[in-house]
Protein backbone atom coordinates (compact mmCIF):
# COMPACT_ATOMS: atom_id res chain seq x y z
CA UNK A 1 0.00 0.00 0.00
CA UNK A 2 1.37 3.40 -0.89
CA UNK A 3 0.72 6.50 1.10
CA UNK A 4 0.40 9.91 -0.43
CA UNK A 5 3.34 12.22 0.12
CA UNK A 6 2.69 14.68 2.92
CA UNK A 7 1.73 18.11 1.75
CA UNK A 8 4.61 20.48 2.12
CA UNK A 9 4.05 23.22 4.61
CA UNK A 10 5.03 26.64 3.37
CA UNK A 11 7.80 28.19 5.40
CA UNK A 12 6.60 30.41 8.23
CA UNK A 13 7.44 34.08 7.90
CA UNK A 14 10.48 35.29 9.78
CA UNK A 15 9.83 36.13 13.40
CA UNK A 16 11.35 39.47 14.39
CA UNK A 17 13.52 39.04 17.48
CA UNK A 18 15.54 41.47 19.51
CA UNK A 19 17.66 41.19 22.65
CA UNK A 20 15.69 41.71 25.84
CA UNK A 21 16.53 44.87 27.78
CA UNK A 22 17.44 44.98 31.49
CA UNK A 23 14.27 47.00 32.20
CA UNK A 24 12.21 44.04 30.91
CA UNK A 25 13.45 41.55 33.53
CA UNK A 26 10.14 41.58 35.46
CA UNK A 27 8.01 41.14 32.32
CA UNK A 28 10.33 38.41 31.09
CA UNK A 29 10.14 36.54 34.41
CA UNK A 30 6.34 36.83 34.33
CA UNK A 31 6.25 35.36 30.80
CA UNK A 32 8.53 32.43 31.65
CA UNK A 33 6.75 31.66 34.92
CA UNK A 34 3.33 31.88 33.24
CA UNK A 35 4.37 29.28 30.69
CA UNK A 36 5.85 26.74 33.11
CA UNK A 37 4.43 27.21 36.62
CA UNK A 38 1.16 28.03 38.28
CA UNK A 39 -2.40 27.96 37.03
CA UNK A 40 -1.73 30.13 33.98
CA UNK A 41 0.69 27.53 32.63
CA UNK A 42 -2.12 25.00 32.37
CA UNK A 43 -3.48 26.90 29.36
CA UNK A 44 -0.52 25.56 27.37
CA UNK A 45 1.25 22.24 27.07
CA UNK A 46 4.58 23.17 28.71
CA UNK A 47 3.26 23.26 32.26
CA UNK A 48 5.36 21.93 35.12
CA UNK A 49 2.70 23.04 37.62
CA UNK A 50 1.78 19.50 38.66
CA UNK A 51 5.44 18.51 39.08
CA UNK A 52 7.11 21.53 40.65
CA UNK A 53 5.99 24.48 42.72
CA UNK A 54 7.31 27.98 43.03
CA UNK A 55 8.64 30.12 40.27
CA UNK A 56 10.93 29.01 37.47
CA UNK A 57 12.93 32.23 37.39
CA UNK A 58 12.89 35.71 38.89
CA UNK A 59 13.60 39.26 37.74
CA UNK A 60 16.88 39.47 39.68
CA UNK A 61 18.49 36.42 38.04
CA UNK A 62 17.25 37.46 34.60
CA UNK A 63 18.48 41.00 35.23
CA UNK A 64 21.98 39.64 35.85
CA UNK A 65 21.94 37.94 32.44
CA UNK A 66 20.52 41.01 30.72
CA UNK A 67 23.16 43.33 32.26
CA UNK A 68 26.12 41.41 30.82
CA UNK A 69 27.99 43.38 28.19
CA UNK A 70 30.64 40.89 27.00
CA UNK A 71 30.49 39.79 23.36
CA UNK A 72 30.36 36.15 24.50
CA UNK A 73 27.62 36.77 27.07
CA UNK A 74 24.30 34.93 26.84
CA UNK A 75 21.48 36.79 25.11
CA UNK A 76 17.77 36.47 25.76
CA UNK A 77 15.87 37.11 22.57
CA UNK A 78 12.25 38.25 22.65
CA UNK A 79 9.37 38.74 20.26
CA UNK A 80 6.63 41.22 21.05
CA UNK A 81 3.08 41.48 19.85
CA UNK A 82 0.31 43.94 20.69
CA UNK A 83 -0.13 42.33 24.14
CA UNK A 84 3.57 42.57 25.08
CA UNK A 85 6.27 39.89 25.26
CA UNK A 86 4.92 36.85 23.41
CA UNK A 87 7.92 34.53 23.46
CA UNK A 88 11.58 34.35 24.35
CA UNK A 89 14.65 32.15 24.15
CA UNK A 90 18.04 32.21 25.87
CA UNK A 91 21.16 31.63 23.76
CA UNK A 92 24.53 31.01 25.42
CA UNK A 93 27.49 31.05 23.02
CA UNK A 94 29.63 27.92 22.78
CA UNK A 95 32.82 27.28 20.81
CA UNK A 96 32.68 26.87 17.03
CA UNK A 97 29.73 29.22 16.49
CA UNK A 98 27.39 26.92 18.37
CA UNK A 99 25.08 27.95 21.19
CA UNK A 100 23.19 26.39 24.06
CA UNK A 101 19.51 27.14 23.60
CA UNK A 102 17.32 27.25 26.70
CA UNK A 103 14.32 28.89 28.31
CA UNK A 104 12.30 28.55 25.10
CA UNK A 105 9.03 30.13 26.15
CA UNK A 106 5.76 30.91 24.39
CA UNK A 107 2.82 32.62 26.09
CA UNK A 108 0.53 29.74 27.15
CA UNK A 109 -2.48 30.99 25.21
CA UNK A 110 -0.40 31.05 22.02
CA UNK A 111 1.15 27.60 22.31
CA UNK A 112 0.49 24.91 19.70
CA UNK A 113 0.02 27.49 16.96
CA UNK A 114 3.48 27.48 15.38
CA UNK A 115 4.98 30.42 17.27
CA UNK A 116 7.48 28.18 19.08
CA UNK A 117 8.59 26.66 15.78
CA UNK A 118 9.12 30.13 14.33
CA UNK A 119 10.98 31.20 17.48
CA UNK A 120 13.32 28.22 17.26
CA UNK A 121 14.01 28.86 13.56
CA UNK A 122 14.71 32.55 14.19
CA UNK A 123 16.98 31.72 17.13
CA UNK A 124 18.95 29.27 14.96
CA UNK A 125 19.49 32.03 12.40
CA UNK A 126 20.56 34.53 15.09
Amino acid sequence: MTHPAPASTPPAPDLPLRPARPDEAAALAALVNSAYRGETSKAGWTTEADLLGGQRTDPDSLGEVLDRKRADAPVILVHEDAAGLACCVNLEPLPDQAAYLGMLTVRPTQQAGGLGRRLLAAAERW
